[in-house]
């Protein structure tokens, strides 16, 4: 790579011929090597696994044209530090796997900690020379993973309850990502609001019945809620209680619960619970009880099954009170999830004779939505009630 001139070279002693072949020459020998200076793209073969790069975009083939080979390592001595480094294959037949700290000097970081393919003449990889060693900036020319982006709601598509709030949710416009369920992912646009009714059985369409096939509205049960695709970009929505939307219609192909995980829960009576959707989480407009005991083992865990979505973060308002017979009563509540190591005392308080306190706290619940709970006090002390209300939840996406 060109070396340009320091910033005392440029004085009043310098002779044409100097600006000229110092100056000027140098200048547009680094701009034929910036990216977009140079009609020619200028290629690279691998040996032995590394190259060495002269400019900053460059096709990279494969050693002795074989079908495939390694990139490990990429040369620094022409490259200056902060220095960006464009790449693609030159050949859609020859194709070139970018290995991942491969380690030696000019070895490649990829942000995703993978070994990266590039397969075809549309995949691009962009580097930055950092010291010795190359880090990845972006990548190019890719469909969407699994790995890089799972369901999840890009833009728009909120829930709110609508005109009939017992039964009926209405999804914004907006942007989300779909499954297959064989790890391919597609981008789908909900283009105007649609509103789904969870009692009455699916039908396509705006205001339309949004049960999936084969269920009964239920009380006390839970529904995910599921944005569904076509391959020709139509989109719908299912209330379902399977997580992979397996009573949707079949010719919807995609699905993906909104948000991620957003669900609806219905009351003793059928009706949606009602909510709120805004910044990432689900607030009820009443809490919730969950636990309500009054029946209390101290430092004993018992289980409670919370209203909120499987494995996600529960949003929960937390009571405990104890007494003692003279003196100082003192409670501390904790919570634990029954499939992890994961507890943490949420509350605790001390005060003369009795003591009761309620206080937030943000809790993951497991897959099957419970939760432990636990009341520990001060010695000659009485754990006297715990109480669980949920607030609701957080979306994942």
């Amino acid at each position: 790579m060109t070396t340009l001139f320091s910033t005392t070279y440029l004085d009043s002693a310098r002779t044409e011929a100097q600006m000229k072949a110092n100056v000027l020459h140098n200048l547009r020998s680094v701009i034929k090597e910036l990216p977009g200076g140079n009609e020619d793209i200028p290629a690279l073969t691998i040996s032995g696994g590394s190259v060495t790069p002269t400019a900053a975009i460059h096709t990279v083939d494969t050693e002795g044209a074989a079908a495939s080979d390694t990139l490990s390592n990429i040369a620094t001595t022409n490259m200056p530090e902060g220095r960006l480094l464009l790449i693609h294959i030159a050949d859609g037949s020859r194709l070139v796997t970018v290995e991942h700290e491969g380690g030696g000097a000019g070895q490649i970081s990829l942000a995703d900690s993978a070994d990266l393919l590039l397969g075809e003449t549309t995949h691009w990889l962009m580097l930055l020379c950092d010291g010795t060693d190359w880090a990845e900036i972006a990548r190019f020319g890719y469909e969407i993973t699994a790995e890089a982006w799972g369901v999840r709601c890009l833009s728009g598509c909120t829930p709110t309850n609508d005109t009939d709030t017992d039964h009926d949710v209405n999804i914004s416009a907006g942007y989300h990502i779909l499954t297959d369920g064989s790890g391919n992912y597609k981008q789908f646009h909900l283009a105007a609001d649609l509103c789904k009714q969870i009692d009455a059985a699916w039908a396509a369409g705006d205001d339309a019945g949004g049960l999936a096939d084969g269920l009964s509205l239920a009380a006390s049960t839970m529904y995910y809620l599921h944005l569904i695709g076509k391959d020709d970009g139509t989109v719908d929505a299912v209330f379902d209680t399977s997580a992979t939307a397996a009573n949707r219609d079949s010719d919807y192909g995609w699905y993906g619960c909104l948000h991620g995980n957003f669900v609806v829960f219905t009351d003793s009576s059928s009706n949606i619970r009602k909510f709120h959707v805004a910044c990432k989480q689900v607030r009820y407009l009443s809490a919730i009880v969950d636990v309500n005991d009054s029946t209390i083992t101290a430092d004993t865990y018992e289980t409670a099954t919370i209203t909120a979505p499987p494995n996600s973060i529960a949003l929960l308002l937390v009571t405990g009170q104890a007494s003692a017979a003279s003196g100082n009563a003192g409670v501390y509540v904790t919570l634990k999830n029954p499939t992890s190591t994961e507890a943490k005392t949420v509350i605790q308080s001390v005060a003369p004779t009795v003591v009761r306190i309620t206080g937030p706290a943000e809790f993951n619940i497991n897959a099957s939505r419970q939760l432990q709970y636990k009341g520990q006090l001060y010695v000659g002390n009485t754990v006297d009630y715990i109480g669980i209300n949920t607030d609701g939840y957080l979306l994942t996406a």
